[in-house]
């Protein structure tokens, strides 16, 4: 989610997530914590805690549910400059900056650069082009902030967005997503608009050594509308994957272990506004219908049951749907494969925008694109 927010923000076109270790079979230890790459164990498309929350991620940039800068800091940089060697990744280490004209950025800051160019496009959002010729070496039009130790309290994304350092979390409230990733302080997280989830295991999330009361929630609108009044949306809950004789020793690497794949899941109750007709279809990994209920006012997941992903619909006269609105699914999560995997989800008895809305693409690299605003 944090990725899908700075892409939205700084309106990148595509997002690529990508996959550097073998494909594995769900059911078998990931291989967590190589020597090479102590976070490979973030990037699994078999895994159940992952794949889940890089779908509501993906799905949250590609229907453009976040906010994008809308004043962003503008950086223009003569092309002469950037190839003098005193220059390494936008730092300058050179004895005299004064040699450089500037606009909109005081000479003493040069040395800092890419600093203050990461600083504004947190805070404002930055853009970034060089040009052969222009007045001024460097030009900065806008506001600018260098980054620094403070911008790691809290960054506000609009009113809708707010990233937390204190409390380790970060928070999207929208319209159309609603969304939470991050350390739990209580046992309920609420939203505007009489959305609310309470985790009713929160402790137990907490518990063991590598563990700590950590969730990543989503809820988003499917057929574009607000969600107060949405017919379509698609929930998740996930916490943790990991071997089950999984240890780490503080200051070095992950011991991965042998054991088997966990997933520790949830307990949630999901609160929401009364809504006459509206059901909930839940469905495993392996996208297979599991369980089908009313949810007028919300619904449960319980920690026993695999729930993957939560559906819900409404369809006249509240009528459970039949077969020709059941959602039609191939799924390749449960088998190793070397080769691009994916998965669709559709929705045959809707209209083609909602077809489309409710499509889903996964594969091994993760790949996502948007148009462009």
């Amino acid at each position: 989610m944090i990725l899908t927010l700075v892409a939205s923000w700084q309106n990148i076109s595509g997002v690529f997530w990508y996959f550097w270790n073998a494909p594995f079979v769900r059911e078998e230890p990931a291989p967590y914590g190589q020597n090479v790459f102590t976070s490979r164990g973030c990037e699994f498309w078999g895994d159940e805690v992952f794949s889940s929350a890089l779908q509501s991620a993906g799905a949250a940039f590609l229907r453009h549910r976040l906010p994008t800068a809308s004043n962003p800091a503008q950086f223009s940089i003569k092309e002469s400059v950037t190839y003098n060697p005193d220059w390494s990744s936008w730092r300058y280490s050179g004895t005299n900056p004064g040699q450089f004209t500037m606009s909109g950025i005081l000479p003493g800051k040069i040395g800092r650069l890419l600093a203050i160019m990461q600083g504004s496009g947190f805070q404002y959002g930055a853009r970034i082009q060089t040009v052969k010729e222009q007045d001024k070496d460097i030009i900065v039009i806008g506001n600018y902030t260098p980054y620094s130790s403070t911008l790691r309290t809290s960054l506000h994304f609009t009113q809708e967005v707010d990233w937390s350092g204190p409390a380790t979390s970060l928070t999207m409230d929208t319209p159309t997503l609603k969304a939470y990733v991050g350390y739990l302080a209580t046992d309920t997280v609420t939203w505007s608009d009489g959305f609310s989830v309470r985790l009713k295991n929160r402790d137990a999330l907490g518990e063991g050594a590598l563990h700590e009361p950590f969730v990543a929630l989503s809820l988003s609108s499917a057929d574009g509308n607000p969600l107060s009044r949405s017919t379509a949306m698609r929930f998740t809950a996930v916490s943790h994957s990991f071997n089950a004789d999984m240890s780490w020793t503080p200051g070095s690497r992950v011991n991965a272990g042998t054991g088997a794949l966990v997933t520790r899941r949830p307990d949630v109750s999901v609160s929401m506004p009364a809504q006459v007709g509206r059901r909930v279809t839940f469905n495993n990994f392996a996208f297979e219908q599991i369980g089908d209920t009313s949810a007028s006012t919300g619904f449960s997941i319980s920690a026993n049951n695999p729930v993957y992903e939560a559906i819900t619909y409404i369809l006249p006269n509240g009528r459970k749907r039949d077969r020709s609105t059941s959602a039609t699914i191939r799924n390749p999560a449960s088998r190793s494969s070397s080769n691009g995997s994916r998965a669709s989800i559709t929705f045959p008895s809707r209209g083609d925008d909602e077809q489309r809305m409710c499509s889903v693409l996964l594969t091994d690299y993760g790949k996502l694109c948007r148009e462009s605003k």
